[in-house]
């Protein structure tokens, strides 16, 4: 994990869609570097992890998290679920794309549908659309599976919404 991280671009502030250059790899040229730490990674699962979570501020990891979370999808979450709070909006999206029950060709993983709520919960008022849509996307898929599991969800956003929106005198 050592030797992938350093060879990360070094900056860190919107790499994601830059190609690498001289100071690093980032953008594309992540993908074969994520598939290895999400193929070959879980004998060392935080460590990989917290290595996908920093490949991801320069490209995406979405579907190198996954084979963790079908490892154990308990301790996995206890990592991600974090960072649905990141300053960084590539690992906000992270959260959210990674843990999605149908990512379209990612890896299925028996996911747990309520198990990822606590991150959307965090995420869905996210101020990024790049992260909002990804939210909009993960529901949409829990809907094929439990459409009043999201319906209530929206709900209660809704509710809530307008609760915060009232105490703020909108």
């Amino acid at each position: 994990n050592a030797v992938l991280l350093a060879m990360l671009h070094s900056d860190i502030s919107d790499q994601a869609f830059k190609p690498s250059d001289e100071n690093g790899i980032s953008g594309w040229g992540l993908w074969p570097l994520t598939m290895v730490v999400g193929q070959h990674g879980i004998d060392d699962f935080d460590g990989s992890l917290a290595l996908l979570k920093e490949m991801t501020k320069r490209g995406t990891a979405e579907f190198d998290v996954r084979p963790f979370l079908d490892a154990d999808q308990t301790r996995a979450l206890s990592i991600i679920t974090p960072w649905s709070a990141d300053e960084n909006l590539h690992v906000r999206r992270l959260a959210s794309e990674g843990t999605r029950p149908r990512l379209p060709w990612g890896l299925g993983i028996g996911l747990d549908l309520r198990a990822p709520l606590p991150l959307l919960e965090r995420l869905h008022g996210d101020g990024t659309r790049f992260v909002t849509r990804s939210v909009a996307n993960h529901l949409n898929d829990i809907t094929k599976k439990d459409p009043d599991l999201v319906l209530d969800r929206l709900q209660d956003w809704g509710r809530n919404g307008r609760q915060d929106q009232a105490e703020m005198g909108w």
